[in-house]
């Protein structure tokens, strides 16, 4: 199946409706996954554009260069906007898939990233 660009942006709202209501029902884990998603999703959006035919699987970093997002920034956009999408990418990966909830609060408790964030088992 032929994937466009419309469809990874709308594949991107969906991704981040559903991190949100995952977050609300403090499903971290998977949240954070959902979250990962979303920003691929936009990525690979930005990269349709230029080519249908691409190999980047889920490395961010290759899908922002791929992509040629800068492109598309203004120039005071394009430091912020990256900057913001390699720390998905250092914090994103697919090991939330396979970690508890507990244990990636524990991870982000290290991280001093759990604000707001409680074990619930």
């Amino acid at each position: 199946m032929r994937i466009e660009a419309d469809d990874y942006l709308e594949a991107a709202r969906f991704r981040v409706a559903d991190g949100h209501h995952l977050y609300q029902g403090e499903r971290y884990s998977f949240a954070l996954y959902a979250a990962g998603l979303a920003v691929e999703s936009i990525l690979r959006a930005y990269r349709t554009l230029k080519s249908a035919e691409f190999d980047e699987r889920h490395d961010l970093k290759l899908l922002l260069e791929e992509g040629k997002i800068k492109n598309f920034l203004k120039p005071a956009e394009i430091t912020e906007i990256t900057g913001l999408i390699l720390l998905v990418f250092r914090r994103w990966k697919n090991d939330p898939r396979f970690t508890s909830d507990n244990r990636l609060r524990r991870r982000l408790k290290k991280l001093r990233l759990d604000k707001g964030m409680r074990v619930i088992f």
